[in-house]
């Protein structure tokens, strides 16, 4: 073999050493990319899972202040859906409760309003296509005694 041929029998062994070692090296490259995107990927996961738990943790306890909220309302103000079935006893006993917690707001004269209003809205029939409450109110404009039931008002 002639000097020239082996020199360049030998270049082309060098640029095919050259090109393997890049294409291992490439190979070596893209799995440590891929492991990376990988180990990323869940560590992303990881991340957003905590965020969106910590998230709806806190939406559940704001919902279950919400609730306890809603049932303390429901129980003191729900007097004035069932005022026509509640005798004298039982209003005044709802009455206590609510001059108890809105001792700032309503007075004790609560309690006779409370059994007059009564008495006195069940001679009136109810709009079945509002609620108890608007129904209510609209009585006590409509009627004009809004004076007449002050704490009554301030509760609606």
């Amino acid at each position: 073999m002639s000097m020239r041929r082996r020199e360049s029998r030998c270049l082309e062994l060098v640029i095919m050493c050259r090109q393997a070692i890049i294409n291992e090296m490439c190979a070596f490259i893209h799995w440590i990319i891929d492991d990376q995107k990988r180990v990323l990927s869940q560590y992303l996961k990881n991340v957003v899972f905590r965020m969106f738990f910590q998230y709806f943790v806190q939406i559940q306890s704001s919902l279950k202040q919400l609730l306890e909220a809603h049932e303390n309302t429901c129980s003191l103000f729900g007097v004035l859906c069932e005022l026509e079935s509640l005798d004298y006893n039982e209003i005044v006993a709802a009455a206590a409760k609510l001059v108890a917690e809105y001792k700032d707001y309503l007075n004790q004269t609560i309690r006779v309003e409370l059994v007059q209003f009564a008495a006195f809205f069940t001679h009136f029939p109810e709009d079945e296509k509002i609620e108890r409450d608007h129904f209510l109110c609209k009585l006590l404009m409509n009627k004009n005694v809004a004076d007449t039931f002050p704490n009554v008002e301030i509760m609606l």
